[in-house]
C-alpha cells in the first residue's frame, strides 16, 4: 500500500509538503486516520499548523488511536504543545 501511495503521489506530482494554513497532508492523513500513509508522511510528523497543533494532535482529537501510535513510531514529538 506505502509503495503504491509513494508512487501515486509522484505520477500526479502531487507535493506532500503542501499545505493551507500550514495544514499538511499529514494533519489531513492523521485527521481522517488514514494510517498507512503516516510512514509515507514521516518527515512531516512534527509540523505545526498555523494554530500550533502537529499530526498527533489532529489524530487525537478525531479519536483516531492507531494513527496516534503509527505518528509517535514514526518519530512524532510527544512535547510540543499547541
Amino acid at each position: 500500500m506505502r509503495a503504491a501511495f509513494e508512487a501515486l503521489l509522484r505520477e500526479v506530482g502531487v507535493d506532500a509538503s503542501a499545505s493551507w494554513a500550514d495544514v499538511t497532508a499529514a494533519h489531513w492523513a492523521a485527521l481522517a486516520g488514514n494510517e498507512d500513509v503516516i510512514p509515507t508522511l514521516r518527515p512531516l510528523a512534527n509540523t505545526q499548523d498555523m494554530w500550533g497543533n502537529t499530526p498527533l494532535h489532529y489524530a487525537a482529537w478525531a479519536g483516531n488511536r492507531i494513527c496516534c501510535d503509527k505518528l509517535i513510531m514514526h518519530g512524532a514529538d510527544l512535547d510540543i504543545r499547541d
